[in-house]
């Protein structure tokens, strides 16, 4: 089994704090380590270490393109889980605003880091269902 755990997670943008939802876990799961750092640096720091972040074993764990390009290239210096690629979701609705709301919720958890949202109606088709909702 794994000996020991840490935690690398972007604090919050205005207090610095950590996600209380992300402490309430780690103490679940007996986590004596959690640092303020994310993204690739949080990735770089996990695989060769610093003055205050061990290095450890194995990364794991979501990210943007920019964890996933980190992981790849860290990938051989330390192990890690995967490099994900970009999730797709074909949303097939009927234009009705129950199929709206189906897609407000499908919307609201899907990241748009990229800028883009592609198929068959795009922007266009979301923007014209969650209009039919009333939202």
């Amino acid at each position: 089994g794994v000996k020991e755990i840490i935690i690398a997670t972007p604090p919050n943008r205005e207090t610095g704090d950590i996600d209380p939802h992300i402490l309430v876990v780690a103490d679940l799961l007996g986590v004596k380590k959690i640092y303020r750092v994310g993204g690739a640096q949080a990735i770089g720091a996990l695989a060769f270490g610093t003055r205050t972040i061990p290095k450890v074993d194995k990364i794991v764990g979501p990210g943007n393109q920019y964890v996933t390009e980190a992981k790849r290239q860290v990938y051989g210096f330390v192990d890690i889980d995967m490099v994900a690629g970009p999730t797709e979701i074909v949303v097939v609705a009927d234009g009705t605003p129950e199929a709206a709301k189906r897609l407000e919720r499908v919307a609201a958890v899907t990241p748009r880091r990229s800028g883009r949202v592609g198929g068959g109606g795009g922007q266009a088709t979301i923007d014209r269902l969650l209009k039919a909702s009333g939202t």
